[in-house]
């Protein structure tokens, strides 16, 4: 899934744009099948919960930041109010 992000710069008036990349993980066999079925390129979506940030030291001794979406309540991006379960 990609998040992205514009804005117009403050100092030279130019449009900047920014897009990060995030691996969705489903631990429900249902909620994996349908996410496959429903969700496509360009599809939007809109992922609500309560994120959770765990500090990993890799191999090299880089800190990686690893944020975790925990207890997600998905819900159509068209109409926000509609629920899904």
């Amino acid at each position: 899934m990609a998040t992205s992000e514009s804005w117009s710069d403050q100092f030279q008036g130019k449009r900047k744009k920014m897009r990060e990349w995030h691996q969705i993980v489903c631990l429900d066999q249902r909620l994996a099948d349908l996410t496959m079925r429903k969700c496509r390129k360009g599809t939007q979506v809109l992922v609500e919960g309560r994120l959770r940030a765990t500090l990993v030291i890799d191999g090299s001794g880089c800190d990686i930041t690893i944020l975790e979406l925990s207890k997600p309540i998905r819900r159509n991006a068209r109409n926000p109010r509609a629920r899904k379960s």
